[in-house]
């Protein structure tokens, strides 16, 4: 994300379809009844599992970014452009737990990217 973000050009550079993009002062999903994007917005949705642990998933990224790393590197050296790994989550207690070892921490901050974890509230009545 970020205003130089060359949202047009990650997909060929990369060589990852994204599964939405904004572009900043454009309404999101263009619909004017919502806000307007901040800033330029390219994302990648890699899987949807709940099965699957946190940390086997950034695996799992890890070895598709791994070897574009240059090419990524080239993205992310814009002014103003940041890219992130996005984990949300959700609990039916509001609580919860998750282990992320050193070197694959250290391999995701080698790509530049940061690590964000969202707890999103479950929705559900706590008496459930």
């Amino acid at each position: 994300m970020g205003d130089n973000l060359p949202v047009n050009e990650i997909e060929n550079r990369l060589d990852i379809r994204p599964s939405f993009t904004g572009k900043m002062g454009q309404h999101i999903n263009g619909n004017p009844k919502y806000a307007k994007y901040p800033t330029h917005i390219w994302v990648w949705s890699v899987m949807d599992d709940s099965t699957i642990p946190f940390g086997r998933q950034i695996e799992t990224v890890l070895e598709i970014l791994e070897p574009k790393k240059h090419k990524l590197a080239k993205i992310l050296a814009s002014p103003g452009v940041e890219g992130e790994l996005f984990l949300g989550f959700s609990s039916s207690n509001g609580q919860g737990n998750v282990y992320f070892s050193p070197s694959l921490l250290a391999r995701l901050g080698a790509l530049g990217l940061s690590l964000n974890l969202d707890l999103c509230p479950s929705g559900e009545d706590e008496t459930d």
